[in-house]
């Protein structure tokens, strides 16, 4: 089953895009759910076996590191891992200049967030 790292400080956003990926790969699939891009760091660094990043661009302790960091040090390290950024405010380029393989505006339409992931881990 995959492991996947969900970085999102709105407790809305985290539960509805938990459940989805557990509806789309079932509820044995692990998220590690971290409301702040610098210890969802850490723990990627911890268990190189992480196969899906989904990250807020804006997020709790972001003066240490926000979701583009994020995304930039995941794929410098970890270039086989897929990230998703997503964010409220336009990012889109600046997201995929750093190597973000999805961005998702939000609001986003739950058949964008499931086909990303639906990708991402084929």
């Amino acid at each position: 089953m995959p492991k996947i790292v969900l970085v999102e400080d709105e407790a809305p956003v985290s539960g509805m895009v938990i459940d989805l990926i557990k509806m789309q790969l079932g509820e044995e699939a692990e998220v590690s759910h971290f409301t702040s891009a610098i210890k969802a760091w850490e723990y990627i660094m911890a268990h190189s076996d992480v196969q899906l990043v989904i990250t807020d661009v804006n997020t709790e302790e972001e003066e240490s590191m926000n979701g583009i960091e994020l995304c930039r040090a995941v794929k410098q390290a970890f270039s086989h891992v897929t990230v998703i950024v997503m964010s409220g405010r336009n990012y889109h380029l600046e997201a995929l200049e750093n190597g973000a393989d999805f961005y998702l505006s939000k609001p986003f339409p739950l058949a964008e967030m499931i086909n990303a992931i639906k990708e991402s881990l084929e």
